[in-house]
């Protein structure tokens, strides 16, 4: 027989309630489990990585389309990929900067795109049929004319949508532009954080910029998937610490004797038990010690009633 000392200790109900609302963090506001939080903060860092790389075949995409145009190597590169706050998309603009805010998916912000100056007027040009190579005039440092606004809105639509094409895997997106707006509008039209992306141009001789920002919130289905999958996760981890077996043992006496009259037993033997303190037994769970019972029977079979906890 196994010396009760060398059985694994249990935890009281107590106790046993006490982890379990650890595992399962069902204090107040907690929402879910620490497990949960650190799984939902993976798959949100795993989505971020996701459409940083879709950014980058983005920019391959439209590289090539752009050079077969304009028969021209162009070369679209994303040098910055991060989380951001619309102030910090705000000080990128200059006063007569104009962005082009656009719908992502219903309930889900406004993510906005700025073309930078240089590059509106060298695809302007090149549209109406300007070369590559051709010495450019100054960029004028104004307010864009009608004309320009409506070439710089369609612009903005094609490129918003061939990013969707792109961030597609992540969450469907029907992105729809619907204006263009100053630098002191940008907080009113977005207040959520912001994955912001940031293209380097190159071929049209000089350094051009494309900034793309979408709110992380588009996002927030992928991240609650993941929270989900982690609470039931963390439901399965209470599941298995209550299905775990216990040896569950009543003591109903004991007796004491020298080695030699416990050599001379033998098969019929009787041995009177001492009594037990109060007429209970003894209850134990994997050798410790938890309830005081009584002996009984139910139909031929015998019986332990607890009466109360040790």
């Amino acid at each position: 027989m196994m010396p009760l000392e060398a059985e694994e200790p249990v935890l009281s109900r107590e106790e046993l309630d006490a982890l379990l609302e650890r595992l399962t963090d069902k204090s107040a506001g907690a929402g879910w489990s620490t497990t949960a939080r650190k799984d939902t903060a993976s798959e949100a860092r795993h989505v971020s990585l996701s459409l940083e790389r879709a950014s980058e075949a983005f920019g391959d995409r439209i590289s090539r389309s752009l050079s077969n145009v304009f028969q021209t190597p162009i070369r679209f590169s994303l040098i910055d990929w991060r989380e951001s706050e619309p102030e910090a998309f705000e000080e990128l603009m200059v006063p007569f900067d104009r962005a082009a805010a656009f719908d992502i998916v219903p309930g889900a912000g406004r993510g906005l795109l700025l073309i930078g100056r240089t590059l509106l007027f060298q695809l302007l040009c090149m549209n109406f049929g300007a070369s590559p190579g051709l010495k450019k005039s100054p960029v004028p440092n104004r307010n864009y004319t009608s004309i320009e606004c409506r070439i710089y809105r369609k612009i903005a639509d094609d490129l918003v949508g061939l990013l969707a094409e792109g961030w597609s895997d992540e969450t469907p997106l029907r992105p729809k532009i619907t204006g263009l707006i100053g630098r002191s509008h940008v907080r009113e039209e977005v207040a959520e954080s912001l994955y912001l992306a940031t293209f380097d141009i190159s071929g049209f001789g000089e350094v051009c910029r494309l900034r793309v920002a979408v709110p992380t919130a588009a996002f927030d289905d992928r991240v609650a998937a993941a929270r989900e999958v982690a609470t039931q996760g963390a439901c399965g981890v209470e599941e298995t610490v209550l299905d775990m077996s216990l040896t569950f043992r009543a003591k109903i006496g004991t007796v004491d004797m020298s080695l030699r009259d416990f050599s001379n037993l033998a098969v019929g033997d009787v041995l009177p038990l001492d009594e037990v303190e109060g007429g209970k037994l003894l209850a134990s769970v994997a050798g410790i010690p938890k309830f005081h019972a009584i002996r009984g029977a139910v139909g031929n079979r015998l019986a332990v009633q607890l009466q109360d906890r040790i």
